[in-house]
């Protein structure tokens, strides 16, 4: 392979050296000069872009290609530029790193571990620091047809790509989007063939008023059955005019309304509904009345039905609120840039580099008014058999079985966790069909992980905006017992059938942020302590307590699960609020770790832990891990300080395939020592053996009766 001023020149020895160490010849020969295996085959060859340059200059072919394409997306002359490049052999992609304005040059160090010796960046950076030094810029070299190629990736071919056009809103995007709905309707069991379903209670009509200029809303019967579209959009901080349908409005949008009087995203989903050939969309502001609170209540409750039944859902992912529209012109940004190159028996080829086009990747970077960070647009994404996302440079396809994007034929395989994951939809899809309890269990953790990581406008919607999935799961019910549900009762965000597990659920910061105290005005909304819901705090996430883990044993007994008539919130949310246990306690001293301790086991399951507390009892310290639930250091009623008294209740043992796992217990305060009730400020890990060792007597003795709030 090579760049287009050498491709017929001969091969040549050259003495340089390349970004392949011990390479010296050109063209490269991926079955001599590069050696793959299981171990090291993801690991990038590395290298100064002065090395390029100089191997450049001596006609190694791999390097000019690189450096052609460094100049093409730089921004500046090949020559000017400094920096390190990472080349990925397994698909031929380019990272590169290069300093700010006025930073110092990245520098190279030599590495040797078990499967050889590499480089890697000195003084390897946290990637917050490394957004404030140094810039980065993803290179991703791909073809339009299958071109042979010796090395293990892709049906041994080279990356396969589209050309993406300049802008979504393009016949090519929808002829695209076309063959995606034919696919998927015809050959796609899991997402069915799109059948026309009952219209939600009101729905927008796009073709009833004779012109294209206008739309009205419509009241459907129970007996008509079409296809429809729903939009899933941010709706942003500020409600602009004609967002919504109130009580006053109802009329004025039945009668008819003129489509540009509509904010920019809806007028663009309108647009987008048209050219599918569908007449019906679904938009939540305009068809659930925002000023009545019992439309909203009856209508919010059927949400999972409308998204379940649409034939496809328009996210406008790309936009903050309804003003930003769907559609994004990314211009020349992601041109590629072609080269003429050829394989080592002489076939030519063009071979397209650009820069990586942002897929759900972008989202990481961007604040919580985007749409893939919206607890209600999490919700619908997960429930629609198709979701097509309007993203900032290309349209991406996800359905109950396919993750693609406009700029590839592949589907979209991704390292990341979490809600980028791009096949979180399909991985939902399949648990939701099994009643097995470990899969349903395992499917719910990742759906907590995701959600508790998501921001909503109103709090009090913290439970009610994952409804629908909980409905979903809800009517999942056991081989052999129809009327029995796989997971029992749905309780204050946890389930009935896993509720020792669910009880110990964990929060930990992501994105290296910290916590945040707990809101004083918790108990204004009847979420209590031993709930996620309880956790109102977007920058972290919240975990089950090592759901891999099966139970082995349970050491708390559920007594009563109530509800107290006294407490002020949010009643029409949830049925219970406290929940009665007998369980063995150790009443124990929370603790300030020293610095420089490493007493504990920081190892998986608890690598997550916070180690800057510790517990002790009797004037032992306890091997546990400690996972609070805030920030304890903010003062108030719920501060937390150093040598406070607290309560370690435990809960169940987990096992493995060896029998063998860890504890999962709760940290308590008491907040009424007469009635005996807590309330929840963490939750711990520990093996059996260090509990047993440090509490001794008392955990043999009956456990303590207590009511958690």
């Amino acid at each position: 392979m090579g760049a287009s001023q050498s491709a017929n020149s001969s091969i040549t020895k050259t003495g340089s050296k390349c970004i392949i160490p011990g390479h010296n010849t050109s063209p490269i020969y991926w079955d001599q000069d590069i050696k793959f295996d299981r171990k090291s085959s993801g690991r990038p060859f590395k290298a100064h872009v002065s090395t390029l340059r100089s191997a450049k200059e001596r006609e190694c072919e791999t390097c000019t290609l690189l450096c052609e394409a460094l100049d093409a997306h730089g921004g500046m002359p090949v020559e000017q530029l400094t920096g390190v490049v990472d080349l990925y052999p397994h698909d031929f992609s380019l990272f590169w790193c290069y300093p700010r304005r006025d930073q110092q040059d990245v520098a190279l160090e030599k590495v040797k571990d078990k499967n050889g010796t590499y480089e890697k960046l000195v003084d390897e950076l946290s990637n917050l620091d490394k957004t404030k030094y140094f810039k980065t810029m993803f290179l991703e070299f791909f073809t339009l047809l299958k071109v042979p190629c010796l090395y293990y990736y892709r049906d041994s071919c080279y990356r396969r790509g589209r050309v993406t056009p300049t802008t979504t809103d393009s016949e090519e995007t929808f002829a695209q989007v076309q063959e995606w709905f034919k696919e998927c309707t015809e050959t796609h069991n899991r997402c069915g063939p799109g059948l026309a379903a009952e219209l939600p209670t009101r729905i927008l009509d796009l073709y009833s008023m004779g012109s294209i200029d206008e739309v009205r809303l419509i009241d459907a019967t129970s007996s008509k059955h079409e296809k429809y579209a729903c939009l899933s959009h941010c709706w942003g901080g500020r409600i602009v005019e004609n967002a919504t349908t109130t009580r006053q409005s109802l009329e004025l949008m039945k009668a008819g309304v003129s489509v540009e009087s509509l904010p920019k995203t809806f007028r663009d989903a309108i647009r987008i509904t048209r050219r599918l050939d569908i007449q019906y969309l679904w938009i939540d502001s305009l068809c659930i009345l925002q000023d009545d609170s019992s439309d909203w209540d009856c209508e919010s409750h059927k949400m999972a039905s409308v998204y379940q039944n649409a034939f496809i859902t328009i996210a406008a992912t790309s936009s903050p609120n309804s003003s930003g529209g769907c559609f994004s012109s990314p211009g020349q940004t992601y041109a590629p840039k072609s080269f003429q190159c050829r394989t080592v028996d002489g076939q030519l080829f063009d071979l397209y580099a650009r820069k990586s086009l942002p897929h759900f990747e972008y989202m990481q970077s961007k604040s919580e008014s985007s749409l893939l960070k919206r607890g209600w647009a999490y919700q619908e994404r997960l429930l629609s058999p198709r979701y097509l996302h309007f993203a900032e440079s290309e349209v991406i396809w996800e359905c109950n079985e396919h993750c693609t994007c406009h700029c590839s034929p592949y589907p979209m395989q991704s390292s990341l966790v979490g809600v980028w994951n791009p096949v979180i939809k399909q991985r939902y899809t399949q648990a939701v069909q099994s009643d097995r309890i470990s899969e349903l269990k395992y499917c719910w953790a990742n759906v907590l992980g995701d959600y508790t990581n998501m921001a909503l406008s109103f709090e009090e919607d913290r439970i009610r905006a994952l409804d629908g999935v909980v409905d979903q799961l809800s009517a999942i019910t056991l081989k052999g017992s129809p009327q029995k549900s796989a997971l029992g009762r749905y309780i204050e965000g946890l389930w009935e059938n896993t509720i020792h597990e669910d009880l110990c659920w964990n929060v930990h910061p992501v994105n290296e942020s910290r916590f945040q105290a707990r809101r004083t005005d918790w108990r204004k909304w009847r979420a209590p302590t031993w709930s996620w819901a309880s956790v109102q705090d977007p920058s972290c996430k919240v975990q089950l307590g090592c759901y891999k883990y099966s139970t082995k044993e349970t050491f708390a007994k559920i007594l009563d699960i109530g509800y107290i008539e006294h407490a002020q919130a949010c009643r029409t949310q949830v049925n219970y609020n406290y929940i009665r246990l007998e369980l063995p306690v150790c009443d124990t001293v929370l603790l300030k770790r020293k610095p420089g301790s490493t007493q504990g086991p920081w190892k998986y399951p608890w690598q997550f832990a916070d180690s800057s507390w510790t517990i002790e009892a009797d004037g032992k310290a306890l091997k546990a891990c400690i996972f609070p639930d805030y920030d304890y250091g903010v003062e108030g009623v719920d501060q937390i300080t150093d040598g406070r008294k607290v309560t370690g209740g435990l809960v169940w043992e987990g096992k493995d395939l060896y029998d063998q796992g860890p504890c999962w217990g709760l940290l308590l305060v008491q907040v009424d020592a007469e009635n005996g009730v807590y309330k929840r400020i963490g939750s711990f890990g520990i093996w059996l053996k260090d509990w047993k060792y440090v509490c001794g007597r008392r955990f043999s003795e009956k456990g303590r009766a207590i009511s958690l709030i």
